[in-house]
């Protein structure tokens, strides 16, 4: 599956979509991802389709259908590109995708997420790097001595985070 034009948008829309982020999230959603709503109504009628209430969790929140797939692909690519250009070489390792801001249809906590709760509880010790911390942050963090066994925690817009795990059985990148 090849990362399509229109992924890295998807991805970008259900980011700022998170009402836990900052102000500059939601001025992205207001300009950039209604913009692409428009541009593309097949996608808008497909989250509208599936919005649902989540006024459990905040007064008038809602709920959307994403596509695990797709949009995990997406923060993998991101992640071997970081790797890239954190260590000058290809992070040999298939990588899992964790957050707590995705959830399941009944609104738990997927099988990785679990783990995301275990990992963050050091976070704040983490020192993060990025050009604009408002909209991209991230830290490796080094789980052995072997060059591949490194963990990154990533964070979107102050309120969307990552733990990208790596799978220390494997020895090579996909990044379908």
């Amino acid at each position: 599956m090849k990362i399509l034009p229109k992924d890295d948008e998807y991805v970008r829309n259900v980011l700022t979509a998170c009402i836990e982020n900052n102000q500059t999230s939601n001025d992205h959603f207001l300009n950039k991802s209604l913009k692409s709503f428009q541009r593309n109504p097949g996608l808008a009628a497909e989250i509208r389709k599936s919005l649902k209430d989540a006024h459990f969790y905040k007064l008038n929140a809602k709920a959307f259908k994403v596509d695990r797939q797709r949009f995990d692909k997406v923060i993998r690519k991101i992640a071997y590109a970081l790797f890239y250009k954190e260590f000058g070489f290809t992070w040999q390792r298939l990588l899992a995708v964790t957050t707590n801001q995705l959830k399941m249809s009944d609104m738990s906590k997927d099988h990785l997420g679990v783990l995301f709760e275990s990992l963050t509880a050091a976070l704040d010790k983490l020192l993060l790097k990025g050009q604009n911390p408002l909209i991209f942050q991230y830290a490796f963090i080094e789980l052995s001595a072997d060059k591949f066994e490194k963990a990154l925690f990533m964070l979107f817009y102050e309120g969307f985070p990552f733990w990208i795990i790596p799978d220390k059985t494997s020895n090579r990148c996909d990044f379908e």
